[in-house]
């Protein structure tokens, strides 16, 4: 498993209840302010969790709004993906790192949300939260009728492609030094670094945290 947003989820495997609720402590503190406003909605213990899950995932891996998805309900996530245009049938699509949308009943309603981990063969291998109250790995046929679609998800490499390739070395090297305490932490940072401030901290997210 190269693909870090698989990593930091196979973090989570077997999660037991504790770490359940600190899943959610997170989404509330972190991801909510990335919803749209009509939609930051505090996740209760007792709510479904496996699209809180994802959310908290890609934000632990540094990805963006404009690269996640994020929100706590699995057909609102569908729907940004869909207003994205990142939104697929299309398994031939499919990376690591993308999302699964299951419909179990086949009645167009998004049911359940995890991680593709590969495509190989004739099954998906996928890891979820929510999966018997915990997070755990499922494998499913590729022509299973409870697959409703994928979500692309923005990869790592795209908070750097953002930047601009010329300046993608010196990020990285600032990235490097900033990791190794040479620019300090808080606002000593922020005025060390200047203008590159948000990229070098996108760049340490991504492949420091």
């Amino acid at each position: 498993m190269t693909n870090k947003l698989i990593e930091t989820a196979t973090d989570f495997l077997n999660a037991n209840l504790p770490t359940k609720y600190r899943i959610i402590d997170y989404y509330n503190a972190n991801c909510v302010e990335l919803v749209k406003k009509e939609r930051k909605y505090k996740v209760q213990y007792s709510d479904n969790w496996c699209a809180t899950f994802t959310s908290v995932i890609a934000h632990k891996c540094g990805l963006t709004k404009e690269q996640f998805p994020y929100e706590c309900g699995v057909m609102e996530q569908v729907k940004l993906a869909k207003a994205n245009d990142t939104f697929t049938t299309d398994v031939k699509q499919v990376k690591a790192g993308d999302l699964i949308i299951y419909d179990w009943n086949t009645d167009k309603w998004s049911d359940h949300v995890g991680f593709v981990i590969n495509t190989n063969g004739d099954n998906i291998h996928i890891i979820e939260g929510n999966i018997k109250n915990t997070v755990g790995y499922r494998t499913i046929p590729k022509s299973s009728k409870s697959i409703q679609g994928f979500i692309k998800v923005g990869t790592p490499q795209q908070v750097n492609e953002s930047i601009g390739e010329g300046a993608l070395d010196r990020i990285a090297n600032l990235a490097r030094l900033t990791w190794a305490g040479e620019f300090g932490t808080g606002e000593q940072r922020k005025v060390l670094l200047g203008v590159d401030y948000e990229a070098v901290q996108k760049h340490i997210n991504v492949f420091y945290v």
